[in-house]
């Protein structure tokens, strides 16, 4: 990871995505679910001995792609159009775990039946139940830390299903992007990136994640880490790089850390 960055709210409050930008996003959604594995399965050494690595890796593998865009899962539509907007704009990929990885539930609920099913009695082991989810969610971590590392800069999408604030504080609601966020926040920045431009997506792409953001926990969140990027920014960046797009050598993520970073 190289930079981090906040998409203001005042984003999608301000700014305007043509239905060129929400095509494509459809079109990108849809791609790499046609790709998808839907076959997937945990991997097993022996009898109720389940390899974790390889498992991992079957259901949330690493993924080339530009940029990291943590997001709430209910903001998913707005994330795919913003997807498509960096594709058509600067021909850049975009990561959404959603789209593009196993659904921890289903990965869940196969563990539970090969560890924690019990025939008798047609009910699952409570104790052994909290071990399972306790290793996918780590499963889970573990990749979303690989791809925050791996990925050039990581965004995040700041809206009312993200960030709530009380008493001037902010907060989310969702572990998962107290967690990316967090990560964000510890991963070292490379400051001698070598940098690997992504043309297209691995075709070993995985089905839809659903994530429930649906329990009642807050986490106090510090975006101090993060750039802010308001829509001002984004046009000022698209027009920059409108400019000099016929220069191969000219990379348009430079251009946003010209304007924002090396001020």
């Amino acid at each position: 990871m190289y930079s981090r960055f906040k998409i203001n709210k005042s984003v999608f409050d301000n700014f305007t995505f043509s239905p060129f930008d929400k095509t494509k996003g459809e079109q990108l959604k849809r791609s790499y679910i046609e790709n998808i594995k839907y076959d997937l399965k945990i991997k097993l050494i022996g009898e109720n001995i389940i390899d974790g690595t390889e498992t991992q890796k079957e259901w949330f593998p690493n993924i080339n792609a530009d940029i990291f865009l943590s997001h709430s899962h209910k903001d998913l539509e707005k994330a795919n159009k913003f997807a498509g907007w960096i594709k058509n704009n600067f021909n850049l990929d975009v990561f959404i775990d959603s789209n593009l990885w196993g659904d921890s539930n289903k990965l869940l609920k196969e563990i539970d039946n090969e560890i924690c099913y019990q025939k008798k009695s047609n009910t699952y082991d409570y104790e052994k139940r909290n071990f399972t989810t306790s290793h996918v969610h780590m499963m889970l971590s573990n990749s979303l830390a690989e791809m925050i590392d791996k990925t050039e800069c990581i965004m995040f999408l700041e809206t009312p299903n993200s960030v709530s604030v009380h008493n001037t504080i902010k907060h989310t609601e969702s572990p998962w992007i107290y967690n990316e966020l967090f990560l964000s926040s510890i991963i070292r920045i490379d400051e001698k990136l070598i940098r690997r431009k992504t043309k297209t997506f691995s075709t070993t792409l995985r089905k839809a994640m659903n994530l429930d953001e649906d329990a009642r926990f807050k986490y106090k969140l510090d975006l101090s880490h993060l750039i802010d990027l308001e829509d001002r920014d984004l046009i000022d960046w698209k027009n920059n790089y409108d400019t000099v797009k016929t220069n191969e050598n000219i990379h348009p993520l430079d251009l946003l850390y010209n304007k924002k970073i090396y001020l």
